[in-house]
């Protein structure tokens, strides 16, 4: 299972031009913050993670996760709204 998750998250980076260990850095960029957002909603939603684990592999708490996740929510319905207003 870790080499599924290395190699997934080492895809993601090559895909989404960043490096590893910035997402792992304590760096708030909003670049980088919104590239960590989708990949700790992608390992929770398709590798099945939890919160600690994903949190573990971004060397984050927990709660850093589950607020990237209500984060990630709220800008999801603030996008259907504005398309139902459009």
């Amino acid at each position: 299972m870790r080499h599924i998750i290395n190699t997934f998250i080492d895809d993601f980076c090559e895909e989404l031009d960043v490096d590893r260990e910035a997402l792992e850095s304590k760096s708030r960029g909003r670049v980088l913050v919104e590239k960590r957002m989708l990949l700790s909603y992608f390992l929770r939603v398709k590798i099945k993670l939890t919160y600690e684990e994903v949190g573990f592999l971004l060397n984050k708490k927990h709660c850093t996760i589950v607020y990237m996740k209500d984060t990630l929510i709220y800008i999801n319905m603030k996008i259907k709204i504005s398309i139902l207003n459009y």
